[in-house]
């Protein structure tokens, strides 16, 4: 049975306090500084993804400031809650609207590199006024309760990001004591009717069966743009026995919907077959499938960023339409 992984205290972070000659290795331009007293090696932040460097910002802030309650997405990341991908800021909840609004960048870069680390994406930090009445401890961070920062995303985000935090809740919301009556509580109590509305149509789309994150943004899409709700996790079985499992599945349609989430070919998947013997039983699982009578429709992470892509795909594999 898999469980919530909620996010460690990363590795790649080196306290100035624990580790001599970090400053002067940072004025050679070897390390970047988050914040006053934490650094990551300048290389580790140029190869780092999106929600690496998220991870080393939000651990960073909290190191300086350990009253920091995170809220919304960056707090569902925290409790290893899946997200539609690290968000543009961290949202930290403050008890007072006084003190709310966008902090200063702390990030700095110095060395012949100092413009191209500078240049790389990181996220800011925004605190904002939010009524939270109490805190959930990771172990790591401190973060408003878990619904709390679930409905903060269900209410006031689009489909394609509410869908994926939905879909969680649905496959992990036992683990943290939330139920469909928590979160239809919660919804019923949310005052703006479209907050309400919003949030009722990701809990009402909601799947235990989403196997990622790209599958959740992809079937927000799909339902977003008219298209009949697909079947998920489907076996299907030829002569030979079981062909596999689809992502998506419009049986009446005899259409399949495969989202590759994962650099396939390229020695990542973790084993030790080539990118030929991938490719090769990718392209036999298919044509099996085929054999079926299917259609089998492929889509990745660039058709999620623009998502008429995706649209033209299902369109011209003849998905049905509501």
């Amino acid at each position: 049975m898999e469980h919530l992984n909620p996010l460690a205290w990363p590795d790649a972070l080196v306290s100035s306090a624990l580790t001599p000659g970090v400053r002067q290795r940072f004025d050679a331009g070897d390390y970047v500084r988050l914040i006053s007293g934490w650094y990551v090696r300048s290389e580790t932040w140029l190869a780092a993804r999106r929600h690496e460097r998220f991870a080393w910002v939000v651990a960073a802030r909290t190191a300086r400031s350990s009253t920091m309650t995170l809220c919304g997405e960056a707090a569902l990341m925290a409790m290893g809650l899946p997200v539609a991908g690290a968000p543009e800021r961290i949202h930290v909840a403050e008890a007072s609207r006084s003190r709310s609004g966008s902090l200063p960048d702390t990030f700095a870069a110095r060395g012949p590199r100092a413009a191209e680390l500078e240049a790389a994406w990181r996220p800011q930090l925004h605190r904002h006024q939010h009524p939270y009445a109490g805190t959930y401890d990771t172990g790591v961070f401190r973060c408003v309760e878990p619904l709390e920062a679930a409905m903060e995303v269900m209410t006031r985000l689009s489909l394609i990001r509410a869908l994926p935090v939905a879909d969680g809740l649905a496959r992990w919301g036992s683990e943290l004591g939330i139920g469909d009556l928590e979160v239809r509580l919660a919804i019923d109590g949310v005052a703006a009717r479209v907050r309400r509305e919003r949030a009722r149509l990701a809990w009402d789309a909601r799947s235990s069966e989403s196997g990622s994150v790209g599958e959740s943004m992809s079937r927000a899409l799909i339902l977003a743009n008219g298209f009949e709700t697909p079947v998920l996790q489907v076996a299907l079985f030829d002569s030979r026995g079981r062909v596999g499992i689809v992502d998506f599945c419009w049986p009446g349609a005899k259409i399949i919907g495969e989202f590759d989430g994962r650099l396939k070919y390229d020695g990542s998947l973790g084993d030790s077959r080539s990118a030929d013997q991938v490719f090769g039983q990718e392209k036999a699982r298919e044509n099996r499938l085929t054999a079926l009578g299917y259609r089998v429709v492929r889509w990745g992470w660039a058709d999620l960023l623009h998502p008429e892509r995706l649209m033209r795909l299902l369109r011209a594999a003849g998905v049905p339409r509501h």
